[in-house]
Order: structure tokens, then sequence, then C-alpha cells
């Protein structure tokens, strides 16, 4: 059973791998394989939201396709899932989400200044 991990658990946690979301989505007794295949099917026909963009720093290159290492913001899965805006907008919610994590980062690093 793919179980979610420390991280994920944490609440103000800003992303999320597959164990978070086998979990939400109640398929998390299926394998790894199955549930990397589901997410995608979710991706392209529900408009589940993209996983973080991320690179392979040995070959410089753009991982483009879902990959148990794949990260996503919670705050787009957990309005997807939680249906509280339709899919198409949950980017701005990582907007407004990225923005605030911004401004307190901030405003801490104007506390450690002073």
């Amino acid at each position: 059973m793919l179980q979610p991990s420390d991280a994920d658990l944490k609440p103000n946690a800003a992303s999320v791998g597959l164990g978070y979301i086998a979990n939400r989505a109640g398929v998390a007794e299926r394998s790894i394989a199955w549930i990397i295949a589901y997410v995608r099917l979710l991706q392209e026909n529900d408009g589940f939201p993209p996983p973080i963009i991320r690179y392979n720093v040995s070959s410089r290159r753009r991982v483009d396709t879902i990959t148990f290492a794949s990260r996503w913001n919670r705050f787009a899965v957990d309005t997807w899932f939680d249906g509280l805006v339709p899919p198409e907008l949950a980017a701005a919610g990582q907007d407004l989400q990225a923005r605030r994590d911004a401004a307190r980062l901030d405003a801490r690093a104007q506390e450690m200044a002073a």
C-alpha cells in the first residue's frame, strides 16, 4: 500500500507526492505503476493538475512525464479533489499560494535582517 510521505503529511507542506494523491483517490492499494498510469489519465481526461516542473540535473533535461519522484502543488491537488473550484481555475490558486509563500519568506527575511 502506497502511503503519503512524512513531508506530505505536514499541514503546511507546499507539495505532495504520489502517496498523498493515491490516498486521496482511494487507490493506494494498487501498484505504483498502476497509480502512475491512473494519475496520467486523470490529468489527460479530467483536468487534474500537472506535476511541478522538474529537471534531470545530470542530463540537464526537463522531465515531462509523471514518475514516482513527481511532486504536485498541494493547494492545486486539494482544490481538485475537494471540488471547490473548477480544475481550470486551480492554476489561479497556485499563483495565489505562491504569492502568499513569497510574502511570508520576505517577512521572515526582514525579521532576520533586523
